[in-house]
């Protein structure tokens, strides 16, 4: 996997930390169970038919999206709490560049760092996420 590939996931996951919980129920819906298919599986109760092989492979598919997210949230959370205690700069960027969303200038005059410092903490702090990541199994390399 790239670097730029693994750059993206993790903001990805940074930038969508707080909107999890509608992420999960989008999957859920992504996934959902038509009447028919309910319908399907009821006719077929106790032999085996391809709807319902469908249904079961979907519900697996569902969870492990889930369990993905859960994954990620706890990850950034736990990272973020350390942050919060032990290095609150990197702490502050994280919050202005990815949950409030602000622009480098805006991280500049707030933060009163340059532009070179920003490039270093985002990728100190991308970095540090993804080897969390790649050690809990979130990013397979």
């Amino acid at each position: 996997m790239h670097n730029s590939k693994i750059i993206h996931i993790v903001e990805e996951h940074l930038y969508t930390y707080y909107s999890t919980d509608m992420e999960i129920r989008e999957i859920k819906e992504k996934y959902s169970i038509t009447d028919k298919d309910i319908n399907s599986w009821i006719k077929s109760k106790g032999k085996i038919n391809r709807v319902v092989e469908i249904m079961a492979l979907k519900n697996i598919e569902m969870q492990e999206e889930i369990y993905n997210k859960i994954q990620w949230k706890l990850l950034i959370g736990k990272i973020l709490e350390y942050y919060k205690k032990n290095e609150p700069d990197k702490y502050l960027y994280i919050k202005l560049r990815y949950f409030d969303k602000c622009s480098t200038t805006k991280i500049e005059t707030k933060m009163a760092i340059c532009r070179a410092t920003q490039a270093r903490l985002k990728s100190d702090i991308v970095y540090y996420i993804a080897l969390f990541a790649v050690k809990e199994n979130l990013i397979k390399m």
